[in-house]
Formats: C-alpha cells, structure tokens, sequence
C-alpha cells in the first residue's frame, strides 16, 4: 500500500442522529402524517439493531462515529452504543435539560451554534467548560439549503477570536454538491468540517 502524505492529518467520523420517537414526537400528532417532519421520522426510524450494524460497518472501515441526540433517551442510547462523540444540534443549544444530561457523559462534545445568539454560545460554552468538558464549536445557518449568500463564513474568524482555547468548525446545509463553501471554512481556519 502507498501511503499518502495526507493519510494521517484527519480523522473522519460517520455521523448519526437519534431520536426516541414516542417522546420526541408529542402524543398528539403521533398520526398527523400530513406534517412532513412527523412522516419523515416516523418513515425513517431504524432500530438499534440497524444502528448497530450501521455504526459497527462505519468502525470496520476505520471511522470514528458520532451522534446527535436530540432528547435525554437518546443520549442514553449514544453511551450504550459507544459512540466516540456526542454532536449538539443547533436548535438545541439552549435545551438546557439536554444539555444537562449531555454533560454526564465522558464523551467530547461538537456543538452547532445556528440561530444562537452571542450571549446563548457563551453560556454553553461557560457551562460545559465548568464541568471540563472537551468541546468544539461549529459554525453553521439554519437554512436547509443555505443560499451561498447567507453562508456567513467570516464566523468562522469571530468564534476563533472569541474563543481561541475551542476548535471551531463548520457544519455546512448547502447543496450536497457544493464543495467551495468547505474550502473556504478551512481557509478561515476552520478545525472541524460537516457535510
């Protein structure tokens, strides 16, 4: 085998998302398949096993695996499952509970700072950082797709200044086959890419 000169300068990681379903989707609209996103979790949902024989694939072939968690159940599954990282979406940034149980666990923490506002990421970061919890920040915007317009990169720089002990990265929601947007976040100085 040849060894390329860039084999060992990054670690990439397969990332899931999990949800516990009955309690992530309010009683009420369990059955309201006409909302998109009730039918899209609902129509997606994996079992553990699934997961499991997802993540064990991404290990074999020399990932390292991460997942969101977007309740306290699921947190619980990312330990179970031995997950190396545990991501923070953006809109639950200040879900507080949730971060609360986030910061029981052992594992680093990535978490994306969309639609937070300067005093939210620095209190989540003043949180964590008091529990000496390993985390990084991840710029991103909360438009699915991004227009490159609302992209934002120079946020890069301010989370660099403002923090400059934190990786900082960007998570990018733009379209699949846009790849300028990630080159201009690592020329920013970008530690961490999301795609």
């Amino acid at each position: 085998k040849i060894k390329s000169k860039y084999e060992n300068i990054f670690d990439f990681a397969w990332k899931f998302q999990f949800r516990d379903i009955p309690t992530f989707i309010h009683k009420d609209y369990h059955d309201r398949m006409e909302i998109k996103y009730v039918k899209r979790f609902k129509e997606t949902k994996l079992s553990r096993t699934d997961f499991q024989i997802l993540k064990d694939l991404a290990e074999q072939k020399g990932f390292k695996t991460l997942c969101t968690g977007f309740d306290e159940p699921s947190i619980d599954l990312i330990e179970s499952m031995g997950f190396n990282i545990i991501k923070v979406a953006s809109c639950s940034l200040t879900d507080w509970p949730l971060l609360e149980r986030i910061s029981l666990t052992e594992k680093p923490i990535i978490i994306s700072t969309a639609g937070g506002t300067s005093i939210d990421v620095d209190r989540v970061v003043t949180f964590f950082k008091n529990r000496k919890k390993e985390i990084s920040l991840m710029h991103c915007v909360g438009e699915y797709p991004t227009n490159p317009k609302n992209l934002n990169l120079n946020q890069i720089k301010l989370l660099k200044n403002r923090f400059s002990e934190i990786p900082i990265g960007y998570s990018t929601h733009e379209e699949p086959n846009e790849f300028r947007a990630i080159q201009m976040a690592f020329a920013l100085g970008a530690d961490i890419a999301e795609k």
